[in-house]
């Protein structure tokens, strides 16, 4: 297995990351506050329907608890319990108290106003579901407020709580009859077979207001997490914009540091400043000069003057092509060179630096010597093979004169030796300049 470096493991890690990896985690949050939010509604909801019912029953239960005392102690009736409502709907959060029989008669109520009057005013008694239990129901009372209504039987007496051992039915309807009045809506016999209901009406609205500040939260937060997922979209975005864009400057530095250190030809670039900031191996070669030393430079300062006076033709606006020179770098060591110049101009007009290729024409002289020497033995070669046909041209007619004599004498005569002799010789010239020939003719590579 290749084992990746921390570098590479980062990159790999960062390339990974997607910004629709950033949106779903986000949009997976928004629902999980979503969700939470309307749980946790509907739980405090439920609490704070439960504590309200609570406070409500608790209130009718003091009610009943003191009409109940009131009566059996103290002979209470109507007006007492009257007085009673009122004085509990003066708790905090207590909107009103009222006691209605079954047909919506107000019997008692903590307005006062309002006795003797159809409890339909708030709202009809008919959606009431009447129970033993304490029962409640959020309404809208004709002031378009909310309330929260607790509700059940009102049973603050029974005829056993007037029942001492001993007694009749008779002798206990006697002693309640002293209390109350057969008249008298409290009556306890009365209450005991009517169906009385007790009515608190509480104020919610701080409980909605608590409800509504965490709804606000809720949006607040949610909107919170909108926000940050959007920027951290847009800044993975624009991060592997960036990052792709490093990347793609890095591999094209690379590419340039490669091909400029490459190149076969020295090159030398200054900046806009005038300073030396390119100078690659080749011209260290050609120039014979440091590296280090140049870069950061003034040409003027490294250079011979015959290349840094270029500069005042580039400064003209004129570009330099192939200008041959010889230039002497070292103590003694001369340099032919052919040399290229031009002003670098940005895509905006502003003037960026100068660059100057150098080419070392040693080789090339070395190779021009070498043709012009090659010429001049071609030529040599093309006039020895002239030569060669216009000797042998004679040679021809030489030996045939010199074979017919030869025919004239007697085997003994020595002109005939002498004619062989000249004969002899004639062929000898014939292989000379034969070999000539073969020497100055191309010859085909085998």
């Amino acid at each position: 297995m290749i084992e990746l470096s921390e570098k590479e493991r980062i990159h790999h890690a960062g390339v990974q990351t997607s910004p629709w990896m950033i949106i779903g985690s986000v949009f997976i949050l928004l629902v999980i506050v979503v969700i939470l939010a309307a749980h946790n509604y509907d739980r405090e909801k439920r609490y704070i329907s439960e504590i309200m019912s609570e406070k409500g029953a608790a209130l009718i239960m003091a009610v009943e608890a003191g009409a109940r005392t009131g009566m059996m102690g103290m002979n209470w009736g109507g007006a007492q319990v009257q007085t009673l409502i009122e004085d509990a709907a003066r708790l905090p959060g207590v909107l009103f108290l009222a006691v209605i029989d079954r047909n919506g008669v107000i019997l008692a109520d903590s307005d006062q106003r309002l006795v003797g009057s159809k409890f339909n005013q708030r709202v009809p008694i008919n959606q009431m579901k009447m129970s033993a239990k304490t029962q409640w129901r959020v309404i809208t009372d004709e002031t378009h407020r909310r309330v929260f209504e607790v509700y059940k039987y009102f049973r603050p007496v029974s005829v056993k709580d007037f029942q001492p051992a001993g007694r009749t039915g008779r002798q206990v309807e006697n002693r309640s009859n002293m209390a109350c009045s057969e008249n008298d809506w409290c009556n306890p016999i009365a209450l005991d077979r009517s169906e009385h209901t007790i009515l608190a009406g509480l104020d919610p609205s701080p409980f909605d207001d608590a409800r509504k500040e965490d709804i606000r939260n809720t949006i607040f937060m949610s909107g919170v997490l909108v926000v940050l997922g959007w920027a951290g979209f847009i800044s993975l975005f624009w991060f592997q914009h960036y990052r792709a864009a490093r990347q793609s400057l890095q591999d094209t530095q690379a590419f340039a540091n490669e091909i400029v250190t490459s190149l076969p030809v020295g090159l030398l670039v200054t900046d806009c400043q005038g300073r030396i900031a390119v100078f690659n191996a080749a011209a260290e070669k050609i120039t014979g000069l440091d590296l280090s030393a140049a870069i950061g430079e003034y040409p003027e300062k490294v250079l011979p003057d015959s290349i840094s006076g270029l500069r005042q033709t580039l400064d003209a606006g004129q570009s330099i092509y192939e200008r041959e020179m010889v230039c002497e770098f070292t103590d003694g060591n001369l340099v032919p060179l052919s040399v290229s110049a031009s002003r670098i101009i940005g895509e905006t007009g502003r003037f960026v630096g100068h660059v100057f290729i150098f080419r070392n024409l040693e080789e090339v002289r070395r190779l021009q010597s070498e043709v012009r020497r090659k010429d001049r033995l071609a030529a040599i070669g093309g006039l020895a093979a002239g030569v060669a046909h216009e000797i042998r041209n004679p040679l021809s007619s030489i030996k045939g004169i010199a074979s017919y004599f030869k025919g004239k004498f007697t085997q003994d005569d020595d002109d005939k030796e002498a004619a062989d002799v000249m004969i002899h010789e004639v062929d000898r010239l014939n292989r000379v300049v034969s070999e000539l020939l073969e020497f100055a003719r191309p010859s085909e590579p085998d």
